[in-house]
């Protein structure tokens, strides 16, 4: 006698989703790629509305919010705590400036026997800025914002701020 294999119990996993893989892929790239505000949605951080505002534009589906919870933890995506960059800021220009102009200020300066402070561009505020943002597991998202405050900090750990 042969044994009769038995099926696990309940729906197969991935059926009765609403979003099919393409559009899943397309959601994760534009929560990925973009911050909602580019995308014309009236949220500055990715949670869990913003999410469900894509979706039912994208797709006219609409999903309650624990089903986006479902969907964010599927796809390895956690809330996290943005770090803040000014919109101007060019990551490509900053590093080539530090290889080619840095090397001869510094030295320079040595000459001199002068500081050198590096600029914040987010400086202090005395109001409160927790936002939270949805991202991949390990990968900090970043707010682009105009900056508006600017501080300073030398080597040597002098501090000055405009405000």
């Amino acid at each position: 006698m042969q044994a009769s294999k038995l099926e696990q119990p309940g729906r197969k996993t991935g059926s009765g989703r609403r979003l099919n893989a393409d559009q899943e892929k397309a959601i994760q790239k534009m929560i990925y790629d973009k911050m909602p505000d580019q995308l014309k949605l009236p949220f500055a951080l990715w949670k869990r509305q913003a999410i469900q505002q894509l979706i039912k534009e994208q797709f006219g589906i609409e999903l309650p919010v624990h089903t986006i919870n479902h969907y964010l933890h599927r796809w390895d995506f956690t809330p996290q705590r943005p770090i803040k960059r000014a919109y101007e800021q060019n990551d490509k220009k900053v590093q080539e400036w530090l290889h080619s102009s840095y090397p001869a200020i510094d030295e320079r300066a040595k000459q001199e026997n002068a500081e050198i402070h590096w600029g914040d561009e987010t400086g202090i505020s005395n109001q409160c800025n927790y936002g939270r943002s949805y991202a991949p597991k390990g990968q900090t998202p970043v707010v682009r914002r105009k900056a508006n405050r600017f501080s300073t900090v030398s080597s040597a750990v002098y501090y000055r701020i405009r405000i």
